[in-house]
């Protein structure tokens, strides 16, 4: 995926309203790293300056052949992150529906499967998509503990 397509599809795949965003520098190096198979540990950056995107540049790193998880688990610890972020996925999944080209690179043939758990002292149920072969269950968690999940395969994006 050129720099090019990667703006046009960044633009397009988080677009609110039918006004998307460029990215910011950050977010294409971020990008090109992920293309390249290297996942950082970390990301330190200001609030407001985009990192939920991380959703965002992963599938379309995974729509580019980047040799990434199918997976993505973004970790933050505050509820109300948690409901943003999640926001941000169902956003991105109505995008998709309207950008087939990266939906048939990304391999789904239906829409795209979120996941979002949040918890605090106390049982905290576990969903899946209905084809899911596991059953739901119970978790206990500390109090604060946030865990929107969105195609994740045990990487480590979790911002300070």
């Amino acid at each position: 995926m050129s720099e090019l397509d990667f703006k046009t599809s960044f633009k397009a795949l988080t677009a609110e309203s039918k006004q998307g965003f460029l990215p910011f520098e950050w977010q294409s190096r971020l990008f090109r790293e992920l293309c390249e198979g290297r996942i950082p540990q970390a990301l330190d950056i200001p609030t407001g300056l985009g990192k939920t995107s991380v959703i965002a540049l992963w599938l379309l790193a995974r729509a580019a052949g980047a040799n990434l998880p199918l997976r993505l688990i973004y970790v933050v610890d505050r509820r109300t992150v948690v409901d943003q972020a999640t926001d941000y996925a169902l956003t991105i999944r109505e995008n998709l529906k309207t950008l087939p080209e990266l939906k048939a690179a990304l391999g789904l043939s239906h829409s795209l499967p979120i996941s979002t758990l949040r918890g605090q002292y106390g049982l905290v149920p576990l969903s899946c998509r209905p084809q899911c072969s596991f059953r739901p269950l119970g978790v206990r968690r500390p109090m604060g503990f946030c865990l929107p999940m969105r195609n994740a395969d045990g990487a480590g994006y979790r911002s300070r």
